[in-house]
């Protein structure tokens, strides 16, 4: 059992291959562990990418502190239905 992204791009391919597990839950349990890890190994490289590249930038200091953790537990994310209302006021401004 494998994990496979449609449109992977840099993840494509199998991950949290597992084999040799008995019983299906218990190998889809296993993958999917495997694939959360993967994943969080991923956002940790990205978050220590965006620190360096923003070390010394005026401003930048806990701007990537400011943004972890931004849509996880919905905080920050924006509903479709907010990003339309946002237009039509930016688009009722300018008239």
């Amino acid at each position: 059992m494998a994990c496979f992204f449609a449109n992977g791009g840099a993840h494509a391919g199998p991950i949290g291959e597992v084999r040799n597990v008995l019983g299906k839950k218990k190998a889809k349990e296993e993958c999917a562990r495997l694939t959360v890890a993967y994943l969080e190994e991923v956002r940790r490289y990205r978050v220590e990418c965006g620190r360096r590249v923003l070390e010394g930038v005026v401003g930048g200091e806990g701007v990537v502190d400011a943004a972890v953790g931004r849509g996880w537990d919905g905080e920050g994310v924006k509903k479709e239905e907010d990003v339309d209302s946002e237009f039509e006021d930016a688009m009722e401004e300018l008239v």
